[in-house]
Order: structure tokens, then sequence, then C-alpha cells
């Protein structure tokens, strides 16, 4: 998983002021007060850490996958609140604000798990195993 890994190496080389540059990125959709806020914040956020990872191609890919990961964003809106995102993206941030690499990734892959879920990714396969 590349965002994981993004949000290690954000961690581990952001500047103090980029930092704050991130949380004042997550802080917007903190404070979102439309459904296209909430989308837009969210994009963003991911995409700042994606360049603040230093990782270039992570960030090349990350715009190239805009509009899949705008859809992606408003249909699991459309399922659950923003609380959710809220809180982990929060603990990322804390995270990198400790440069606690470890607790960057984890937070984050526990952010995808649950974004997946949130989609209705994560249903059990109805492949029919044969004897």
């Amino acid at each position: 998983m590349v965002e994981p890994e993004n949000a290690r190496l954000t961690a581990e080389r952001a500047s103090a002021k980029q930092i704050i540059a991130l949380r004042e990125v997550h802080e917007k959709l903190v404070h979102a007060t439309s459904f296209d806020d909430s989308v837009m914040a969210d994009m963003e956020f991911h995409r700042m850490l994606a360049v603040l990872s230093g990782n270039q191609i992570a960030a090349l890919l990350l715009q190239s996958l805009s509009e899949l990961l705008q859809a992606s964003l408003k249909h699991g809106y459309k399922r659950v609140s923003t609380a959710t995102a809220i809180k982990q993206h929060n603990a990322i941030v804390k995270a990198i604000e400790q440069r606690d690499s470890a607790a960057a990734a984890r937070a984050m892959h526990r952010h995808l798990i649950t974004a997946q879920e949130d989609l209705g990714l994560n249903q059990p396969s109805t492949k029919s195993i044969r004897a």
C-alpha cells in the first residue's frame, strides 16, 4: 500500500512548517460545512501527504487517480459521516507531529481498511469452492 508509506515518510521528512500546513488541511475537513467541501478537504489531505512524503511517483499516482478518489469519497460519504475520517486523519497527523513514522503508517493502514469497509468492499467472496 502506498499511503501508509507516504505517512511514514512524511513523519520522517516533513519540516515543522509542512506539518503545520498538514494540520491546517485536516482542519478543513473538521470544519467542512458541505458534502463537496468534505470530499475536497479529504482529497487535499491525501494529496498533501503524498507530496510531503517526498515520493514524487506516489504524488503523481495520487494526482492521476484524483477522479477515482473523488468518486470513492463521494460514495463513502453517502454511506457514512465524516466523523470516522476526521478521527483517523487526526491520528495520522498526531503521529506525524510526534515524528513517529511507524504509528503514522499504522494509522493510515487502519484508515484505509475503514475506507474499504465504508465503501462496502470487504464483502465475503461469493465464489463457490469446489471439492
